[in-house]
């Protein structure tokens, strides 16, 4: 269905159940005699929710905060995140900004990050060339401290909640209760009656115009009704105040600590009829309360922006790395104004064309799996057997995952360990954003994503960081730090050039040639080469240095003792460890330097068929996520998605199974340790889920080089199979497309080019 089509059919579609549910003719709009079934019921369910089933539903709000990870459901659209209980009675909203940061330069003007004062760069060179020769020359080629070397990261800070939205009514007995995120719309709905007025509910965040909103309907203006908005702040924040902007305005803003980060939010409430909204301010032991009353309206709505006082573009050294911006506050009131204007139809639509445009419109994935109508996704997830599976339960928690990084990822900043969702001052982890950052550079580039102007306008230099012209002693791009920072191996003496010192993630061992330092630098050299000739650097000194330094680069991929790819260069792998952490297997996923190793070998003496037998032997010894160290869904999925990558369907699906069976809750959230009272969000797994099903369909993959694929499937055979090379960014491209471990189609793909592949 065409974007415009599919937006023009959800409005239609609201229209019809809201007269549907409340008894009411199109034409007459008068009440029917046709007596309504429980609305629970599957039919009423298979009324409301999308046809297609691509939704997570229940039939309860969701629990108390403890219950956040488990039953809340999320919205967001980058620069705003919020969590949803819906309760019809107290419906607690809670608040994220994707800048709101407790620590850095905010919190102490002395902030370096971890970094050592210039002056003391003599000193720590000698060190850190001291450690390195006490590895080199060691025995098992370790060394037990590199103490002189670690500082610690003083008023590092956290990722922080930002308090609540409270929407209160006066609520009486309510029935026929149903809550649904519709992942067609990216709109969380809630439904139900008390007596006989039904009420509706809608919840979404609008990229468009960086707000949030949240539209309360009901069938009858109920004299006595009432509905009530207010903000509920986090008591840790300091410096909070909450005020009437004006009669229909909330204004509501503190700092993460005395010292710290600014933050805002901007509420307003507009009412059909209009005009029926209050403000007033209370204090009642001490507290201050300010509180939004609507009361005499069939429909109100509210709408919220809000940002910090932080700017990326004040973070080099021209603003002395403060990241410090304005105050967000006559830029909020621009920003409400604008998306108040609009009535909430109009709203709506900027959002639904956004969101069905750029998420829906370019991708999508089949896998013939008929929804469930008769059980809420709690019950799916209650019921999830690693025997069984559900295919569609699968379905709808890849196409979640693509939801969650689409309504985190698109403001200013990455999505961080919780996408842009945290309740606490202080979640696990500091909820930070953790990224091997070149590789998403490069990879930009090498799927097509970014084009050439952003290349060289902002990939490059992260790359090169001289070409700019605007650099300072310390800045250097990643390339050119490792340029100086990989050294001839003088452990083995095979010639070669290693990192040294580095430990595989969270890992022991402090030593050199790790193996995923190793496979990911030769990624990077691999990305330099790849877009040299579209930066527009002059520099083939730079280039040819890092060829060179290339051809003599360990590449990370050393067969041990009892056949497994070794995590280190020097041999420590033990059969029985079940660290959650694969990191000597990157280069097999998420990223490529084991998956395109070429048949014929490029490191001497290893066969393509010899390094997955190995990478094999690595990952079952590994085992499928159930070690003594921890209980995450991610090391699950990373492990389910590695056999995927080996073409291993059935161990990948039980791995996968057993993942979705121990750490996601009802609301699909990903989890560590999963049976605590609250457990920790991760959303790493959310991001990592593949898709099994023995028919279905791929429509607008990409895959490295510019290029789409779309293709489909029965009983593990693929069939209309085609390639779309985009018009820019790789001119050529040499292409092979394998199925079955033979090669059934060889060309060079072309700007432009429609290639269809016979299977």
């Amino acid at each position: 269905m065409a974007p415009l089509q599919a937006i023009q059919q959800h409005l239609f579609t609201l229209a019809q159940l809201w007269n549907a549910w409340n008894g009411l003719d199109d034409q007459s709009r008068r009440p029917t005699q046709v007596p309504l079934s429980p609305y629970t019921a599957e039919t009423r369910v298979k009324e409301l929710l999308p046809p297609s089933g691509n939704a997570l539903w229940y039939r309860k709000p969701a629990s108390n905060i403890a219950a956040w990870s488990k039953e809340w459901l999320p919205i967001g659209n980058g620069y705003l995140g919020a969590m949803i209980q819906s309760d019809p009675a107290k419906d607690m909203i809670q608040l994220n900004l994707e800048t709101f940061w407790s620590g850095g330069p905010f919190a102490n003007e002395s902030y370096t990050g971890g970094n050592r004062d210039a002056f003391e760069a003599v000193q720590i060179t000698d060190k850190l060339d001291e450690i390195r020769q006490r590895i080199f020359r060691s025995k098992n080629g370790e060394t037990d401290s590199i103490a002189p070397l670690t500082y610690p990261a003083l008023n590092y800070g956290s990722f922080s909640g930002a308090g609540f939205l409270v929407l209160s009514r006066n609520s009486s007995v309510t029935s026929d209760y149903l809550r649904w995120l519709d992942l067609d719309s990216g709109v969380l709905k809630t439904t139900w009656k008390e007596d006989k007025t039904s009420f509706y509910r809608e919840y979404f965040c609008s990229y468009p115009t960086k707000s949030c909103s949240v539209y309360t309907k009901s069938s009858v203006v109920r004299p006595h009704d009432s509905l009530s908005y207010s903000f509920k702040p986090l008591e840790e924040l300091t410096n909070i105040r909450t005020t009437c902007q004006d009669a229909s305005t909330l204004k509501y803003r503190g700092q993460s600590n005395d010292r710290g980060m600014m933050y805002e939010f901007l509420a307003r409430v507009q009412t059909k009829p209009p005009g029926r909204v209050s403000c007033h301010t209370t204090i009642s032991h001490g507290k201050t309360s300010t509180v939004l009353s609507v009361t005499g309206a069939s429909e109100s709505w509210v709408t919220w922006v809000g940002d910090t006082n932080y700017n990326i573009d004040a973070g080099d050294a021209a603003h002395d790395f403060t990241f410090l911006g304005p105050d967000p506050h006559n830029s909020l009131v621009g920003s409400l104004n604008t998306a108040t204007l609009l009535s909430y139809q109009e709203l709506l639509h900027e959002h639904l064309v956004d969101y069905t445009e750029e998420l829906n419109g370019r991708f999508s994935l089949d896998l013939g799996a008929t929804p469930d109508f008769s059980k809420s996704t709690e019950e799916q997830v209650r019921e999830y057997s690693r025997s069984d599976g559900n295919t569609h339960l699968e379905w709808v928690l890849f196409n979640y995952g693509r939801y969650m990084l689409f309504t985190s990822g698109r403001g200013v900043l990455p999505s961080n360990l919780q996408g842009v969702w945290a309740k606490d001052i202080r979640p696990p982890w500091s909820a930070a954003a953790g990224a091997w950052m070149m590789t998403q550079v490069i990879d930009h580039l090498d799927y097509g994503s970014g084009s050439i102007d952003w290349w060289r306008r902002q990939g490059w230099p992260l790359v090169k960081a001289a070409f700019t012209g605007q650099t300072n002693a310390y800045d250097q791009g990643t390339a050119e730090f490792w340029l100086e920072n990989l050294f001839v191996d003088q452990h083995t003496k095979d010639g070669s050039m290693v990192v040294n010192p580095c430990n595989s993630p969270e890992q022991a061992p402090i030593t050199f040639g790790c193996a995923h330092f190793q496979q990911l630098i030769w990624e990077l050299f691999n990305g330099v080469e790849k877009g040299f000739e579209f930066s527009g650097d002059p520099d083939v000194a730079f280039l040819a240095e890092v060829r060179a330094k290339k051809a003599r680069l360990d590449r990370g991929l050393h067969i041990g003792s009892w056949g497994q790819l070794q995590e280190w260069k020097v041999e420590k792998d033990r059969p029985d460890d079940l660290h959650r952490h694969l990191s000597h297997l990157i280069g097999l996923y998420p990223s490529y330097s084991i998956a395109s190793y070429p048949d014929g070998g490029e490191v001497p003496g290893l066969s393509r068929e010899a390094l997955l037998k190995a990478v094999r032997t690595s990952l079952h010894h590994r085992g499928d996520g159930r070690g003594p160290d921890a209980n995450a869904g991610w090391e699950k999925v990373w492990r389910a998605a590695c056999w995927a990558q080996l073409g291993e369907a059935d161990r990948f699906y039980a791995v996968f199974k057993y993942a979705v069976s121990e750490n996601f809750g009802y609301n699909l959230f990903s989890l560590y340790d999963p049976m605590s009272y609250d457990p920790i969000f991760q959303i790493d797994a959310n991001l990592g889920v593949p898709a099994w099903a023995t028919r279905g369909s791929v429509k607008g993959a990409r895959i490295r080089g510019g290029i789409g694929i779309s293709f489909a499937w029965r009983e593990g055979v693929p069939y209309d199979v085609t390639l779309t090379f985009d018009r820019a960014i790789l001119p050529t491209r040499d292409v092979r497309v394998l199925f079955d471990g033979k090669v059934i189609d060889s060309f060079v793909g072309q700007p432009g080019m429609v290639r269809k592949i016979q299977v």
